[in-house]
């Protein structure tokens, strides 16, 4: 954990997001997070700024800096609140959260709420705290998807793609989960699994059923370490490839909800695509039906077909392509 101000870090602000609570809601709304970021670099003095600067904000002067010197250029108001006000009465908290649960034994929920919290009990009444987690946080969403292509198209869209002569080398699909043909579709469980030992891999249930296979994408254990939430990388470790989940310390309860999306595999030589299934695409057409054989009577860009002696542009790979799977 590091603790700093202005007297022992002058810059320590430099960048940092002033939070939406320290303003009054203008029309409803507060400043966005661009206008709310202290950023030391200048920004051109114009109307109609990049930085979305308004009438009032502090520091915006008519053909002048903050300061009142003749100047094409000037700070963003954020960074004039904190230089001039805020600074004096702000200071930052950095937290690493896996090195503090190998501290204390157990684990600690990687929560900015939570930081805040623990920070805001106890700091001074008339300062303000600036909480920074320096472990990652991740965040996931749904999206409705048309079929995914991992590509470049080559060619004309128009009259359809150039052949592929040749490679260098052959494609290259991450991670060994991907093949020419594969089909695969998003899957989310939610399962009551036993975690006996610590350090013994658990294999999740709902595999798909062979020849299709599956790779996790997110997993979350909804157990806890005395009534503080587990922690990925702290208190248990994922094996996405071969779907395991293995126990790192002494939970409250080693029976727990487990909730986890997969993606479930399938390919055309030997389980054909089912409802929800989307191809995986390779140059804009499906990998199973790519050859590398040139068609002297295939339509150039222009739709005109050429002679096949004659000079013509020629789609080419230069390199191996890889395709990697969502994270």
């Amino acid at each position: 954990m590091a603790v700093t101000d202005y007297v022992q870090t002058p810059d320590w602000w430099h960048g940092e997001v002033i939070p939406a609570q320290l303003f009054t809601p203008a029309n409803g709304s507060t400043p966005s997070v661009p206008r709310r970021t202290a950023s030391p670099f200048y920004v051109l003095n114009v109307f109609n700024p990049s930085d979305g600067a308004q009438f009032g904000d502090p520091g915006l002067n008519f053909g002048a800096d903050e300061d009142g010197f003749v100047n094409p250029f000037r700070h963003r108001m954020a960074f004039v609140l904190m230089d001039r006000y805020l600074k004096f009465h702000t200071f930052s908290v950095k937290f690493d959260a896996t090195a503090l649960s190998a501290i204390v034994g157990s684990a600690f929920a990687q929560s900015l709420s939570d930081l805040n919290n623990l920070v805001l009990s106890a700091r001074p009444a008339h300062t303000y705290v600036f909480t920074t987690p320096t472990t990652s946080f991740r965040d996931e969403i749904m999206v409705t998807e048309q079929p995914i292509s991992f590509d470049r198209r080559i060619g004309s869209r128009v009259f359809g793609p150039d052949e592929v002569i040749f490679t260098d080398a052959p494609p290259t699909f991450g991670e060994g989960i991907w093949n020419f043909g594969d089909y695969f579709r998003y899957e989310l469980f939610t399962a009551v699994v036993a975690f006996p030992l610590i350090g013994t891999p658990v294999t999740l249930p709902d595999a798909p059923i062979a020849p299709r296979h599956r790779r996790l994408v997110r997993v979350f254990v909804a157990g806890n370490v005395a009534g503080v939430a587990l922690v990925e990388n702290v208190d248990y470790t994922v094996d996405y490839a071969n779907c395991t989940v293995t126990r790192l310390t002494v939970w409250s309860a080693t029976t727990v909800s487990v909730t986890f999306r997969q993606l479930n595999v399938g390919n055309t030589i030997n389980a054909p695509a089912s409802v929800g299934d989307m191809p995986l695409l390779f140059n804009g057409v499906d990998p199973a039906l790519i050859t590398a054989a040139f068609n002297p009577s295939a339509a150039g860009w222009d739709g005109v077909i050429e002679p096949p002696t004659a000079p013509r542009d020629i789609g080419m790979v230069e390199r191996a392509l890889i395709v990697s799977p969502h994270p």
